[in-house]
Formats: structure tokens, C-alpha cells, sequence
């Protein structure tokens, strides 16, 4: 039988709300979009939080559901800027390994052994995928690329 998780999901849903709602922001660029990005986000933790709970890499994992909420949500929308649009755009022609890592460690600024073990990889299969979605990234939106990306709040 599992170890009961040590973090009640209903104690922590505040703490847990805003990291998943500033990722889904950075994507979207809209507060209403991103505050349903997130919700999506936290019903989807709260259905493996016997699984997620305690894991070290938590906040990786709500992140990566997040930005996949937000991208999902953004497939849907017509009033995106330009930037956002080209950024969405570039982020889903992208496989999603690498798509992730972008999020994870481009967006959220995640440590890499932390989004390693929620990738279920390595770190040096991370630095891999980080250099190929840049590579793929400056073609499609140029060298300077990262300098328009949304940065995480430090």
C-alpha cells in the first residue's frame, strides 16, 4: 500500500496556483486565459496527487501541465498578439520532449535535475533537447529569440 501523501492538495492549492498560473501567462499573455490554464492544470494534479504529492520534481510536473493547458487553450484563440501567436506557434512544431524542456527550463527557469527526473531523463539527454528546440527555435523565430521570451518572476 502507498505512503499517504504528506501535502494535503486542498492546503496547498493556493501555493500551488500561482507557479501554474504564471507559467500559463507566459505562454498566453492573458490573465482570464491563463487563470483557466491553470485551474486545468491543478485538476490534473489533484487526480495524480497520490503520485505527485511527494515527489521532488513536483513543481516541474505542475509546470509541464500547465504549459500544456496553456497550449491547448491557445489552439483556440483568434485575439493572441503577434508575439504570443509566433511564440505558440514555434513551441508546438516543436516534439514534445523539446517543447517541454523549453518550458521548463527557458520559461520557469526549473533546475535541470529537477526536470530531468520529471522528464523521466537524463541530465545530459536534457542539455541535448535544450540544444536542439533552440536550434529550432532560432530558425523559426530568429537569433534573438530568447531575448522576447515572458520570463518567470524572480
Amino acid at each position: 500500500m502507498s505512503t499517504p501523501p504528506t501535502d494535503d492538495f486542498e492546503s496547498l492549492f493556493p501555493t500551488l496556483l500561482r507557479p501554474c498560473f504564471g507559467v500559463a501567462y507566459r505562454i498566453l499573455g492573458d490573465e482570464r486565459l491563463a487563470e483557466d490554464a491553470a485551474t486545468e492544470a491543478l485538476a490534473r494534479a489533484h487526480l495524480s496527487w497520490s503520485k505527485i504529492a511527494n515527489l521532488s520534481h513536483r513543481d516541474a510536473w505542475l509546470a509541464r501541465e500547465a504549459a500544456a493547458a496553456a497550449l491547448d487553450i491557445a489552439r483556440k484563440q483568434t485575439e493572441l498578439s503577434p508575439l504570443r501567436v509566433a511564440l505558440i506557434t514555434a513551441l508546438r512544431s516543436l516534439p514534445r520532449r523539446q517543447r517541454e524542456t523549453v518550458v521548463l527550463l527557458d520559461l520557469e527557469h526549473l533546475p535541470e535535475p529537477d526536470i530531468a527526473a520529471c522528464l523521466g531523463i537524463t541530465i545530459g539527454t536534457l542539455r541535448d533537447n535544450a540544444a536542439e528546440a533552440h536550434d529550432a527555435l532560432r530558425r523559426l523565430l530568429g537569433e534573438d529569440w530568447s531575448q522576447d521570451l515572458p520570463v518567470a518572476d524572480e
